[in-house]
């Protein structure tokens, strides 16, 4: 019985041993177990903002989602915890004497704004998110005029630098663009700016002929900031010096009650009074070297 007795002995060493090594492809196709993976590092914390990064001054433009549409300069003032002034190129003004104005600034840099004067129809509201650096507010806008039909668009605010973001000389070349009164009557105005913000020469054009209505000659008008920290000029008056038909003979006046650029000084525009045409808002836009009429 000895011999049988050592070939079980044997044979069971022998499976023991097979269950002490497993197959190394045994966990490739199942048979054996594998860690799982470590879970992916929480990512990591945002900025935290707070009102005081919101304050100062912020410059921009409000591009409308129709191209039918003229892009908007465009500005807001905070201090003291409040949204103080606000305003745009098109005229419309959203200040403490005229209208109500909140503003709500979370933690994650998202801002809402709710503007509205207290007579009539005009408001604005922007939905924006402020960039960590702390410089750039974008968004999306929705104005509602006088006719209650929404104007949509999107804008990026840049925080200005103070009373050294805008520099005159930044307003030198030429300029041309639309004056419209509020019957949509409109002459094409084309203006020549030196460094100092003066008009070099001019003229206003009929855009129903082409033919000049007025020119304009050195010392027209200077051009100047009122605000060098938002690009607000106030109370410009342009002089005509000769006019078209003849007994129009100079010194008709276009007054614009305040002007803004913008930052990249690409445009300049704002509401105004005409000696002889009215009320209206004029859109001047920067025009390549050469480019003027």
């Amino acid at each position: 019985m000895q011999p049988l007795r050592r070939t079980f002995l044997l044979a069971g060493l022998a499976l023991a041993a097979s269950c002490a090594h497993p197959d190394p492809l045994g966990s490739v196709f199942g048979g054996g177990t594998t860690s799982p993976p470590p879970p992916p590092p929480p990512p990591a914390p945002g900025p935290t903002f707070s009102t005081d990064d919101l304050m100062g001054d912020w410059v921009g433009q409000l591009i409308p989602d129709s191209e039918l549409r003229s892009p908007r300069n465009f500005y807001l003032r905070f201090a003291s915890d409040q949204l103080t002034e606000s305003a745009d190129s098109r005229g419309n003004e959203w200040r403490l004497d005229n209208s109500d104005r909140t503003f709500t600034f979370a933690a994650s840099g998202a801002l809402q704004v709710e503007m509205a004067q207290v007579l009539g129809t005009n408001s604005m509201s922007l939905t924006g998110q402020m960039d960590e650096s702390l410089s750039v507010i974008t968004g999306t806008w929705t104005w509602i005029g006088p006719d209650n039909f929404p104007v949509t668009g999107s804008f990026e605010l840049i925080r200005s630098s103070g009373p050294d973001m805008y520099d005159v000389a930044g307003l030198e070349g030429n300029w041309r663009g639309p004056g419209a009164n509020p019957f949509d009557r409109t002459q094409i105005l084309d203006l020549n700016l030196d460094a100092t913000g003066t008009v070099v020469d001019g003229t206003m054009i009929r855009t129903d002929l082409g033919t000049v209505r007025r020119t304009y000659s050195a010392g027209a008008a200077t051009f100047t900031f009122f605000d060098s920290a938002i690009g607000r000029m106030e109370n410009v008056v342009l002089t005509a010096d000769g006019g078209v038909p003849a007994g129009i003979g100079g010194g008709e006046t276009s007054t614009f009650t305040y002007l803004l650029v913008d930052p990249d000084y690409t445009l300049i525009g704002g509401p105004g009074v005409d000696s002889q045409f009215g009320s209206g808002v004029v859109t001047l836009e920067r025009q390549p070297a050469g480019g003027g009429e």
